[in-house]
């Protein structure tokens, strides 16, 4: 039996929230659990019930909540694919289910949303006091210079080196088929960059991921220079889209939408995949939109359901013409602010992975009565699976909407800089979907 403590970021401070137990540490995932929040942040949450809780399964309460698997949450905190084989070597455990806690336990230093693990940051304290810099010198993490852009996008050995020390890598990345290489970086006033968590608040003037290709062959390459435009598309398709991305050479820079500062402090957002809200560890299963919607509808608030039912059907839509099948249930994720409301967060990891060597599937699908197996979806049954949140006659109508912006997509992928040859795959597909938007539209 082992435990940890997950902290919460809320109103400035890092605070002791919940006590996860793992009866069978070496079973990995697959270990029975039990999260236990803190008494002192209950009460505190009595007074102040904005005060976050750690996953969407988990009220802050009172109760024991025990699970026959790993709490879900954890797994958006867990680095994946090259992360973890990195972390697996560094420490020496199994790369099976029997050495997941170690890594976890000491992986999740400063990963997105407003979790950690406190063991993680406390080992990273003792243990990380100097760090490599461009030039292989060893400084105090407190006088790092950072490293210049062109360091980065060579993804030299001592960057790298000093990326995974201070776990910079983007945690709970990896969906079913893979990660892109990602790390979590802030810009200080000079233009260095230094890992997530290096720099006290006042000195980060951006907050951004960094992304490289998957691999080294031309598609790889292909997904990464069309991602900043395909997201431009989605923008003027009417999808929510945070700030533009900005590519360098083989890398893109992607600004942080899971946090900001106002009034000169930092406000950092909750930030949990639909996989985890869904209850979902085990990346091998593959949950459909409807189960999916079950999971999340209910969080979001009544009247900001109409905009979150759109904005996902909008987004199915515009995956499947547009060829993003990497459509898994970690690359959506919900927002949690200081008001307390839970919303989608704005769409990530767009990009045409029909072109990926991997040969990436469709991950999430709709029930076969509306997406019949191996045939499109059907659109005017699509608002159906909505109906206990919405009004199903209003969806309908706004998908019918949808037909001119369809129409003119051809065009729009042109104006935003999609590639000619992704943008010719793209037009084909439109007389799948068309004619049904168009019928909807004029019925």
């Amino acid at each position: 039996m082992k435990t940890l403590t997950i902290q919460t970021h809320y109103q400035g401070l890092w605070r002791d929230a919940a006590l996860v137990t793992f009866y069978k540490p070496e079973q990995g995932f697959q270990s029975q659990a039990r999260v236990d929040y803190y008494n002192d942040y209950v009460l505190e949450s009595l007074s102040d019930p904005a005060l976050p809780p750690v996953g969407g399964q988990y009220p802050v309460d009172f109760c024991d909540h025990l699970d026959e698997h790993w709490p879900p949450f954890l797994a958006d905190l867990m680095p994946g694919g090259a992360g973890k084989a990195r972390w697996v070597t560094r420490l020496g455990v199994s790369a099976g289910k029997a050495g997941d806690l170690a890594v976890l336990a000491r992986a999740c230093v400063s990963p997105v949303g407003q979790l950690r693990v406190k063991e993680a940051f406390e080992a990273a304290e003792v243990e990380t006091n100097a760090a490599p810099a461009a030039g292989g010198q060893v400084y105090a993490l407190g006088d790092h210079p950072g490293f210049l852009i062109e360091d980065v996008l060579d993804q030299g050995e001592h960057f790298v080196e000093y990326a995974y020390q201070l776990g910079a890598h983007v945690a709970g990345a990896s969906g079913a088929q893979g990660e892109a290489p990602k790390f979590l970086l802030n810009m200080d006033g000079t233009g260095h960059y230094h890992a997530a968590g290096a720099l006290p608040p006042k000195d980060v003037h951006e907050w951004v991921i960094v992304k490289f290709a998957r691999g080294t062959v031309k598609a790889d390459y292909e997904v990464l220079r069309n991602e900043a435009p395909y997201l431009e598309v989605a923008r003027a398709f009417g999808c929510d889209v945070a700030a533009a991305l900005t590519r360098h050479d083989n890398a893109l820079f992607i600004p942080r939408f899971d946090r900001y500062r106002e009034a000169g402090e930092v406000v950092r957002l909750g930030m949990e995949s639909l996989l985890s809200v869904a209850g979902v560890t085990d990346t091998d299963i593959r949950p459909s939109h409807e189960t999916f919607l079950a999971a999340f509808m209910p969080l979001i608030h009544e009247e900001d359901r109409p905009t979150a039912a759109l904005e996902y059907v909008r987004r199915d839509l515009i995956n499947l013409v547009m060829g993003n099948t990497d459509n898994h249930g970690r690359n959506t994720q919900l927002l949690r602010g200081p008001d307390e409301r839970v919303r989608l967060s704005p769409l990530f990891d767009f990009a045409p992975m029909y072109l990926d060597p991997a040969l990436i599937a469709r991950v999430t699908r709709w029930g076969t009565d509306i997406e019949p197996s191996g045939r499109a979806p059907i659109w005017a049954r699509v608002p159906d699976a909505f109906a206990e949140w919405v009004d199903t006659e209003w969806l309908l109508v706004e998908l019918g909407k949808l037909a001119a912006p369809l129409a003119a997509l051809p065009q729009t992928m042109k104006d935003c800089g999609v590639e000619a040859e992704i943008i010719k795959r793209n037009t084909a597909t439109l007389p799948t979907h068309l004619p049904q938007l168009e019928a909807l539209r004029d019925q």
